[in-house]
């Protein structure tokens, strides 16, 4: 079943619409084979595919009862929302990135907003230069039940491309593939996700603004919750980078931990299963720093700052 209709081919986004990641996604009945050949088939769940190059894309198996939300119509609703609120003109400075993992069962576009940005100045004592970061509106789903499907606002670092994603109710719509998602909901994310920049830039000027020494950054790594200690030796590692680059901070240490979240390298690279998995795979590790920096461990970096 596919929801939410919008007039398609808004002339700023002309250029990705043929994304693989707004491929058309179907459901067909699967069945079994029997010892003799005969058809048994297999009620109450379904095959989603994509049509992609081509070819039918198998994307995985769900109930019969969950409803496929077709990606090009979130992207229609999405930026119909951003003309609206934006303006034809600001719209020329949004740049779109797209990703897709598992075949095609995880797809993700994200819209980095070009004039909503703000500078963050360190105040240690050598390090003249700061960083630029961006609003960015990010929309997520998935074929085979294991993405809810999700708009949710979040910053980006424009210096290294650390992201950091925003997982509150006020500011993300996210329902298990739901039939509600109304004009009404783009508009509103989009409206509120500006407000909030301006809220969450303060915040991150005030991490910058308060010291961290490297050893009480190293124990509050230690600390987070569900980490390893594998995992919290190379974020230890990566504070220490960033330190160099931004100083003693605690924006630095927040750094470190959108690095891990954003990058597919370094200390951080990920296993290849040979299933496609990089981009799910910096999904989790988005939602498991949302928890970390949400936690009182973390907050204790920056008392001053919360």
């Amino acid at each position: 079943m596919n929801v939410i209709n919008f007039e398609r081919n808004l002339p700023v986004f002309e250029e990705h619409q043929s994304s693989p990641i707004l491929a058309e996604v179907v459901a067909r009945p699967m069945c079994g084979k029997g010892r003799r050949g005969q058809e048994l088939p297999a009620s109450g769940i379904v095959g989603n595919y994509a049509y992609r190059d081509g070819k039918a894309r198998f994307l995985g198996v769900t109930s019969q009862a969950f409803k496929i939300v077709q990606m090009r119509d979130l992207t229609d609703g999405a930026e119909r929302a951003m003309r609206d609120v934006l303006g034809d003109r600001a719209l020329q400075n949004v740049k779109v990135t797209d990703r897709m993992a598992n075949n095609g069962a995880f797809v993700e576009r994200r819209y980095t907003i070009g004039d909503a940005t703000r500078k963050i100045n360190y105040r240690d004592a050598g390090i003249k230069v700061g960083t630029t970061v961006g609003a960015e509106f990010r929309i997520r789903t998935g074929f085979d039940g294991q993405t809810a499907t999700a708009l949710s606002t979040g910053t980006l670092d424009l210096s290294c491309l650390n992201g950091q994603v925003s997982l509150r109710n006020t500011d993300a719509f996210a329902k298990r593939h739901t039939k509600n998602a109304t004009v009404e909901i783009f508009l509103d994310w989009i409206e509120d996700g500006l407000e909030r920049f301006d809220v969450k830039m303060d915040h991150l000027q005030l991490l910058a603004d308060t010291s961290v020494s490297f050893e009480q950054a190293k124990a509050v790594i230690h600390k987070l919750p569900g980490i390893s200690e594998a995992r919290a030796k190379g974020l230890v590692d990566r504070v220490e980078t960033e330190m160099v680059d931004r100083g003693r901070n605690a924006y630095a240490v927040l750094s470190a931990l959108t690095y891990y979240s954003s990058h597919n390298k370094d200390q951080f690279k990920i296993r290849n299963t040979g299933n496609d998995n990089v981009a799910s795979t910096l999904a989790a590790r988005e939602v498991e720093v949302t928890r970390w920096v949400r936690s009182d461990v973390f907050k204790s970096l920056h008392q001053a700052a919360a």
